[in-house]
């Protein structure tokens, strides 16, 4: 099963075989032409739309917290259903296909190239360099600087 995510859609990208987004993804689906081909997809019966459990999504929030990465709801509900059914995520977004990579679960990119390494973010102060995880506050807690996030691991 492919699992598009919002980016696949606006880009109107439909691979062969059987297909599903997210009610949250629909949610995200507003300008016309975009809604116009999710419906037409949605009465020809090659897409669906489903949502996954939540030991699927808090499975994704784990592997979001671990990189750093920041995703929407959105975002999580597309991965956790690709891991849930052994599917395959249709996105450009880099950070998508980041955790979906950490996680092993296969992912295609409609117009990009995509992402060439899995990598892991944290924040860092750059005013007195302190760093933090990824789910710190934008502020930090001894200079009162706004954090910025910096690459800390790559792997291929």
């Amino acid at each position: 099963m492919y699992v598009l995510d919002t980016s696949a859609l606006l880009s109107r990208h439909m691979p062969d075989g059987p297909c599903a987004i997210t009610h949250l993804v629909l949610d995200e689906v507003r300008d016309e032409r975009s809604h116009d081909f999710v419906t037409s997809h949605l009465s020809a019966g090659t897409l669906v739309v489903c949502d996954p459990g939540p030991e699927a999504i808090e499975r994704v929030r784990n592997e979001k917290r671990r990189s750093g990465d920041d995703l929407s709801e959105a975002d999580i509900s597309v991965i956790a259903l690709a891991y849930e059914h052994d599917g395959t995520v249709c996105t450009d977004d880099y950070g998508v296909q980041n955790v979906a990579e950490r996680m092993g679960v296969s992912w295609l990119s409609t117009k990009t190239r995509g992402i060439q390494t899995v990598v892991t973010w944290k924040k860092r102060c750059p005013g007195c360099g302190r760093t933090y995880d990824s789910e710190s506050d934008y502020v930090c807690e001894i200079c009162g600087t706004q954090l910025k996030r910096i690459l800390t691991k790559r792997r291929r």
